[in-house]
């Protein structure tokens, strides 16, 4: 995980051949309302569902168990932080699908040039379909679309199959 300015971002894309090494998680999280009144735990869980490797894209599929067993946490506890995580809207879950949402995750990482759309559409595809999903797409779309005609060219011919 890494604490970067959007400024940054760019510049860190231009390095890498995906996006997923890197995130940015801005560090106003520290004084949000909600987040500086959790727990430790829950503050742990939290930045872990929000940057672990799976969600390179800001949306994945995992369980929570799963989730609880990489770190090596007591699966009832990690599910109580999980739960604290829903209810102050940092992420959504579908359990039957077990998918996680992280609604802000596009607008702190932005994909970095139009090539990297079609990475996005890779992982976008591997998603089962759900609520989440659709979710994910228009708001990924209406983000898209403010980045100008070759931005959506890119996104139309990467979630056409979508």
């Amino acid at each position: 995980m890494t604490l970067c300015k959007e400024s940054m971002v760019g510049s860190m894309l231009k390095h890498q051949k995906s996006e997923s090494r890197y995130i940015c998680l801005h560090r106003k999280i520290w004084n949000d309302d909600k987040f500086q009144f959790l727990s430790d735990t829950e503050q742990i869980v939290i930045l872990h569902v929000m940057s672990n490797p799976m969600g390179e894209i800001g949306i994945y599929k995992a369980s929570v168990e799963a989730l609880a067993s990489e770190k090596r946490k007591n699966i009832e506890d990690y599910k109580k932080a999980f739960n604290k995580g829903i209810e102050c809207n940092y992420f959504e879950y579908d359990e039957k699908y077990r998918v996680i949402y992280i609604p802000n995750f596009q607008y702190y990482n932005p994909p970095g040039n139009p090539k990297i759309v079609k990475y996005f559409a890779k992982c976008f595809n591997e998603i089962p379909n759900c609520l989440l999903k659709q979710k994910y797409y228009e708001n990924f779309k209406k983000q898209i679309e403010s980045f100008g005609e070759t931005w959506l060219q890119a996104f139309d011919e990467s979630f056409q199959d979508v």
